[in-house]
């Protein structure tokens, strides 16, 4: 928001300068981000009074005229048809200076920068028009204020008689100025308006408000909100047509918009704003267009209240129609953009069709123009879910959006329309049809809050007083009244950010200077009992830590794409995942349902990095849908490594993220959190390479998956290498989690046997391992040393070589006793598992 000093200060006159303005206004929470110095770029223009004129004697069209500038006179041909005997205009004389074309739209940076150099400047020279000499040049408001030739249509700037001759332009204008620059939070959207940060200004200052006379005699800053157009005496149209110029109001969609009221000014004289008005706009960031459109920017953005212009002659059948849109229904903006509308777009529609998107853009086909001769004004009260639903389907942002989206003053819209037609009717004259089109299905409720003067002084931590607050309060256009240990607060309709008591006490507190409240020692009560899952979740961290890697932490939102990318089923929870209603962009529309895909992305990442090779791990919350009103919310672990993590040496190979690494990283990690009788079957799920990856069990309760990626997700994620990823519920390990427990150093040697066997080739290696580990009476350590495939081994066999260690607490086993178990145990694997000695 940038707000113009010497137009804010039309309302308000501050009693301090511009600079401790900002500062004030700053500490009570309008936040001036930047003050800056727009001095008038043009050097050298002046005043001057037009003495005689007289036809160009080659070039039909032009004349030649005699400019005064109060003590000295300029021969100076023209076209403008204003160029007239007796009148004053702004006048450019050889060596002054213009501002360079389109300068006007650039801004400064910076406390107390001028937004332009005089480097920007264009010198006036004198030249041959046609065989007469032109010593300069008579100025149009445009070229005053860009630098830029008249617009079409567009005359000389012509001043009230009797103003004095040779003054400076930018001096008798008043050119020069300070624009603030605005960086609101949401809770300060009643400051989106010039008159919204004049009512800070005068509660800071003390100074009363000078509102404009329309807008006082509506009484626009009531605490009870403007006077509703029903109150007046005469109400005009209802819903229907009474006379010349009103239109039918019909709001077929009330939730969406309650109250739609339009004002109707007949025999508008088509032309563009004066200097001062154009100037203003400039400086608040929009562009001028013409009287018509200005007058309605102008009033935004005076109240905050958005307004439309459209040419009265254009809506067809004479009726307004406040509707959602139709299936293929479309409209070229005023931008000119052809635009489809997406289903439930809240529209402005004639009998023909949509003439406008409601509270974002108008038409162009309804838009004013140099054939307008009648107007009729738009001022309504939008849902603002529903225009920032429509403004993100669209991609599209408006002014007059921002103000909708953030909330306005639902009792404004008849003060704000009157103020515009007054505007109109001083430019551009025409008959403001008395009345208003208008239809309302409900009237805003009064917001009232009961503020508790205990609660208020808990909440600040000193007593500030029932005086203090109800002074503070009411300078900020509360309506407050004594309710015995308490205040009843009329909240005014325009201060939307308003809701509860909390918002009141912010209120006060900052109107009092949060620099007045002195800090006190912190008094809280910290119980020494952390919560077993934060130590847990800790503890899986430190062990992460401990076995490399680097915590990452992902965006718990993702897109349809990446739920695609892992190649789950249909039926799969995780490829249904919950949906935002309103999210930002499509690549952010969902709740993630796996950490895979931020992972993988990361990993992504590091590859364009050049990394050789990385491992990173997060543990995070995914979700699920569920019957309740929130998602089903669960903790999840993931890790994921890439490349090659470890490189060549002389003596060993490199270390590379296959299959085997994560396994063994996940069965340290789960040897480190106390997890028993881990098992591993084979083939996991999508996204992982079906021939090797594997679930992770423990007890029966499966744990979670880990493996290599797939190859059609590798390609996918831009992957050239091995990449292996797994992930674990946390939850569940968690339950199958133990705590450590001391076990004796053996005080008794153990005995070492390796027996190498034939087996089935679709064995696993954890069949047999479960099977020796529980026919195994004195078991103590069982390791897988060799495989291998090929001959002598006959084709579908396998050769596995392991391991086993033998011990007792009380004794050294014996050889016959060890050769015992042994014998038994390839009894049993040949008995059971088809499974031989080699």
């Amino acid at each position: 928001m940038k707000v113009p000093w010497k137009w804010l200060m039309e309302y308000c006159r501050s009693p301090w300068s511009v600079e401790e303005t900002a500062e004030r206004l700053t500490m009570v929470g309008v936040s001036v981000e930047n003050v800056v110095h727009d001095s008038f770029q043009g050097k050298g223009l002046v005043t001057a009074k037009v003495v005689s004129v007289s036809l160009h004697p080659k070039r039909p069209g032009l004349s030649v005229g005699l400019v005064d500038v109060g003590g000295r006179t300029y021969t100076v041909v023209s076209g403008a048809p204003g160029f007239k005997p007796g009148v004053i205009t702004a006048f450019a004389p050889p060596g002054s200076k213009l501002p360079r074309k389109g300068s006007q739209k650039k801004q400064g940076s910076g406390k107390g920068d001028s937004s332009r150099s005089d480097e920007e400047a264009l010198e006036v020279l004198a030249r041959d028009v046609h065989g007469v000499r032109s010593e300069g040049m008579v100025l149009s408001v445009n070229e005053i204020l860009t630098g830029e030739g008249p617009r079409p249509g567009e005359d000389i700037v012509i001043f009230p008689e009797g103003t004095a001759l040779g003054l400076p332009l930018g001096e008798f204008l008043g050119l020069d100025d300070y624009v603030l620059e605005l960086e609101l939070t949401p809770s300060f959207s009643h400051c989106l308006s010039i008159i919204g940060v004049a009512v800070e200004l005068s509660a800071i200052s003390g100074v009363p408000i000078r509102l404009p006379q329309v807008l006082d005699s509506w009484s626009f800053l009531d605490p009870a909100g403007s006077r509703h157009a029903g109150d007046d005496h005469c109400s005009g149209a209802q819903g229907g047509k009474s006379e010349r110029g009103m239109i039918e109001v019909v709001l077929e969609d009330p939730d969406l918009c309650p109250y739609y009221a339009g004002k109707t000014i007949l025999e508008v004289k088509w032309n563009y704003s004066p200097i001062e008005v154009e100037r203003k706009l400039y400086l608040a960031g929009m562009r001028p267009i013409n009287a018509l459109v200005d007058a309605t920017n102008y009033a935004m953005l005076e109240t905050g209240q958005p307004l439309h212009a459209f040419d009265l002659d254009k809506l067809a059948g004479g009726v307004v129609r406040v509707r959602r849109s139709r299936p293929g229904e479309s409209i070229i903006t005023l931008d000119g953009v052809l635009r489809e509308l997406p289903a439930e777009t809240l529209v402005i529609a004639d009998a023909a069709g949509p003439v406008a998107i409601a509270g974002i853009i108008g038409g162009k086909e309804t838009e004013v123009s140099e054939t307008t001769h009648n107007v009729f004004l738009e001022s309504a009260w939008f849902n603002p879910k529903s225009v920032r639903a429509t403004s993100v389907r669209l991609g599209l942002r408006t002014e007059a959006q921002v103000r909708f989206e953030k909330g306005i003053d639902p009792t404004a819209q008849v003060a704000c329309v009157e103020r515009a037609a007054e505007l109109i009717n001083q430019v551009s004259g025409g008959k403001p049809v008395p009345g208003w089109s208008q239809a309302r299905a409900a009237r805003p409720p009064q917001k009232k809050i009961v503020l508790d003067l205990g609660y208020l002084e808990k909440v600040l931590g000193q007593s500030i007083g029932k005086d203090r607050t109800q002074a503070t309060l009411r300078r900020l256009g509360f309506s407050v009244l004594d309710r015995d240990g308490s205040l009843e607060v009329s909240v005014p309709p325009r201060r939307v950010d308003v809701a509860e008591q909390v918002d009141l006490i912010e209120e006060v507190a900052r109107h009092l200077g949060y620099e007045n409240f002195k800090g006190q020692p912190l008094k809280v009560t910290v119980s020494p009992q952390i919560p077993r899952e934060v130590i847990y979740k800790e503890q899986v961290r430190d062990l992460l830590r401990s076995l490399g890697g680097s915590e990452a932490v992902t965006n718990s939102l993702c897109g349809p794409e990446d739920i695609a990318a892992m190649g789950w089923e249909a039926d799969d929870p995780r490829a249904n995942p919950v949906k935002l209603q309103n999210p930002l962009t499509s690549d952010e529309s969902l709740l993630r349902t796996s950490l895979l895909p931020g992972l993988l992305k990361g990993l992504e990442t590091n590859k364009r990095y050049r990394a050789p090779g990385t491992i990173i791990w997060e543990m995070g919350t995914v979700f699920f849908p569920s019957k309740e009103e929130l998602p089903l919310e669960k903790l999840q672990l993931a890790i994921a490594a890439w490349g090659t993590l470890a490189p060549k040496t002389w003596n060993a190979p490199p270390l590379e993220a296959d299959f085997y690494y994560i396994k063994g990283l996940v069965q340290s990690l789960l040897a480190g959190l106390g997890v028993e009788e881990v098992v591993v079957e084979k083939r996991a799920g999508m996204p992982f390479h079906p021939g090797r990856s594997c679930k992770v069990l423990s007890k029966g309760v499966t744990l979670g998956e880990m493996g290599e990626i797939h190859p059609v997700v590798l390609e996918k994620y831009d992957l050239d290498r091995q990449t292996a990823l797994a992930w674990l519920d946390v939850e569940a390990l968690r339950a199958m989690s133990r705590e450590p427990r001391y076990q004796p150093v053996p005080r008794f040697p153990r005995v070492e046997r390796d027996l190498a066997v034939i087996a089935p080739e679709e064995l696993e290696v954890g069949t047999i391992e479960r099977l020796v580990k529980g026919e195994a009476r004195h078991l103590v350590g069982f390791r897988v040393f060799d495989l291998w495939r090929g001959a002598p081994v006959p084709a579908g066999k396998k050769s596995i070589a392991f391991s086993m260690a033998f011990g007792a607490p009380d004794r050294t086993l014996t050889d016959e006793e060890v050769t015992l178990e042994i014998e038994m145990i390839v009894k049993k694997l040949e008995e059971k598992l088809d499974v031989t000695l080699r």
